[in-house]
């Protein structure tokens, strides 16, 4: 505890200590505080959270508190300079402050009346002058999303609609008037997202009963995913977030003796795609296979890393071309591929015809032939 009764607890709540969460007492209140370091444990890049009435104490001092921020060694020791920086603010307080208009104008009083109606729960960051929020709509259980409401001066709000923003494909058009508030935003943005309520469905049952080989960790608008289907095998969708029911635009990727007779299956039984089936159960049925899934299997099994460069990634891309020997069926990266093709003068391209973009040369694991497309065509 200081001098002036400022005073701060902290508890690490990882064992890499990255996250650390507590109380702290400013000017005889007493605030929760949460301090998350980045993976270097670099706390010049600390990001902090706290609630409004902490953030709008913070505010006052935002400059000094930055640069205490930089030259502390670790969290305890930038809360004990808060601490002592309010000591001092204490001690030779004049009564007035730099952003006391801001806190005692009618804007200020009516956005925090609009978040408390809202519910501080919905807000997951905001600026200390509450110019821009950050609000999140629990969509289900397991996943939310973000808008961020960037409001006018005092003179242009409510008059002209808050600038919104959102990291989903299409563009949240905001349908705004002088009588509505954040609550209204938050509505709107709740009806906005039941237009990929489908697509949302639809992508969840892939990543939770197969093996998504790429991307590792999908976003709410990734509409493409690579599924195992087999050692070295496997299916690339795009799917239209609109109309998640209709058939994806497909991709195989492996050997020519692999994938030839299920790409025939699927313009054999493409008749029997059923819209009100499920994306999945449609893949199964038209495909006619069963998909590996997490429950029987390990993801270890579908990454084999390029038998040129020996790494499963390179530069996020996995390897996606694999020789037709069912003897080798060893996998590449196109990349790897073509630059080991275009260093042997025995590998040639053809100067006419279909063959015009693609490399030909022999595999470097079983001589047998390999091809692979221009890296500029791809």
């Amino acid at each position: 505890m200081t001098e002036n009764g400022n005073w701060h607890i902290l508890i690490p709540q990882n064992l890499e200590k990255t996250i650390w969460t507590g109380l702290i007492r400013v000017e005889g209140e007493e605030f929760q505080i949460q301090i998350e370091l980045p993976r270097d444990k670099n706390i010049k890049h600390a990001s902090i959270r706290g609630d409004w009435r902490l953030v709008r104490h913070l505010s006052k001092v935002q400059g000094t508190l930055e640069s205490r921020l930089k030259s502390a060694v670790d969290p305890k020791a930038f809360m004990q300079e808060v601490c002592s920086l309010f000591d001092n603010i204490k001690a030779s307080k004049t009564g007035t402050h730099s952003h006391g208009v801001v806190d005692d104008s009618p804007l200020y009083q009516r956005l925090v009346e609009e978040v408390e109606t809202l519910g501080w729960e919905m807000v997951t960051n905001l600026e200390s002058d509450l110019s821009q929020f950050k609000l999140t709509c629990n969509y289900s259980s397991d996943k939310t999303h973000n808008v961020t409401v960037q409001v006018h001066s005092e003179v242009q709000h409510p008059s002209n609609p808050p600038v919104s923003a959102t990291a989903l494909q299409d563009d949240f058009q905001l349908h705004w008037t002088p009588k509505l508030c954040l609550h209204d935003v938050i509505t709107q943005f709740e009806g906005f997202l039941l237009k990929y309520r489908s697509f949302w469905e639809e992508m969840a049952e892939i990543d939770n009963d197969t093996w998504v080989l790429e991307p590792e960790k999908p976003g709410p608008m990734d509409v493409s995913r690579r599924i195992a289907l087999g050692s070295n095998f496997s299916i690339q969708i795009v799917v239209d977030p609109v109309h998640p029911r209709m058939l994806p635009q497909c991709r195989f990727l492996g050997a020519d003796n692999v994938i030839n007779p299920v790409r025939k299956l699927l313009n054999t039984n493409l008749h029997a795609w059923n819209s009100h089936s499920s994306l999945l159960t449609n893949l199964r049925n038209i495909l006619e296979v069963d998909f590996p899934t997490p429950a029987e299997s390990q993801v270890q099994d579908f990454k084999e890393e390029c038998g040129i460069c020996y790494s499963y990634s390179l530069d996020s891309v996995i390897p996606d071309q694999v020789c037709d020997n069912p003897h080798c069926n060893k996998p590449f990266h196109q990349t790897c591929l073509y630059e080991w093709l275009r260093a042997l003068p025995s590998s040639y391209q053809s100067i006419t015809g279909v063959g015009f973009n693609i490399l030909y040369g022999e595999c470097p694991y079983c001589s047998k032939a390999i091809s692979v497309k221009k890296l500029n065509e791809r």
